[in-house]
């Protein structure tokens, strides 16, 4: 994950399960469902419940910019 993307700034690990989106079960939510739930102006916040090693915590992910990923390395 970047470094300077919101959920790195929050504290969000690659291994952490997002179980909830603004108290909303993420369980059965599809692409879209997601994309919508964790879109929204930047700068505005979004509360994530997580699972980390077992244990449930909750992470406040301000939002930003839209980035694309960076295309794959040459062969």
């Amino acid at each position: 994950m970047p470094p300077d993307m919101g959920a790195a700034r929050a504290g969000l690990l690659v291994d952490d399960e997002i179980t909830a989106i603004d108290g909303k079960p993420a369980k059965g939510m599809s692409g879209d469902d997601l994309h919508q739930a964790l879109s929204g102006q930047v700068g505005t916040r979004v509360r994530l419940q997580i699972v980390r090693e077992g244990m449930t915590k909750e992470v406040v992910v301000e939002r930003g910019p839209l980035v694309a990923p960076p295309p794959p390395p040459a062969r």
